[in-house]
């Protein structure tokens, strides 16, 4: 297995991957709509961006996994951080470091950025890989940093009482 930074041209060879990711994704659960060729602009998107890229996970030829990179200035100093948007390897390729390859990479690009620290994140929409996960990143020495909340704006109830 070997990682690559993707291009545009790539964006064909990672559709079997998003296809396989939004099969097993909890695209329900919180109401958020996903749709796939608004995925795969994103990707294009990410590629183009100076600041953000999408690293590949290549085994055989065939992308087996991928992770979106992005960087900001931190709002606290002035700081480059580097921020995990995503991160899916396909479960046959999990148990044999997928997944660490990957991260490493994202580790190697945020030094390369000049980043003073990686965000990783864990998303309940990856369904019941959440756990294993945040798990995992725990196993590689990452603090829990944050907790996300989400709400669909056209709940009436939310911020009801303000």
């Amino acid at each position: 297995m070997k990682i690559e930074t993707a291009t545009v041209v790539d964006i064909e060879r990672l559709v079997p991957l998003g296809n396989t990711w939004y099969e097993t994704c909890n695209k329900e659960k919180f109401g958020i709509v996903i749709e796939k060729p608004a995925f795969y602009a994103g990707l294009e998107d990410m590629i183009n961006d100076k600041n953000e890229d999408v690293l590949i996970l290549v085994h055989e030829g065939k992308v087996v996994g991928c992770l979106g990179i992005t960087k900001f200035k931190s709002p606290l100093s002035k700081a480059q951080i580097a921020n995990e948007h995503f991160l899916y390897v396909m479960e046959k390729h999990r148990a044999g470091r997928g997944s660490h390859l990957l991260l490493g990479a994202a580790r190697q690009w945020a030094i390369n950025k000049g980043c003073t620290h990686l965000i990783l994140n864990a998303s309940r929409l990856a369904g019941s890989s959440f756990e294993r996960v945040c798990n995992l990143y725990k196993r590689l020495n990452f603090q829990e940093f944050e907790k996300s909340f989400i709400c669909q704006l056209k709940n009436k109830n939310i911020l009801r009482n303000l």
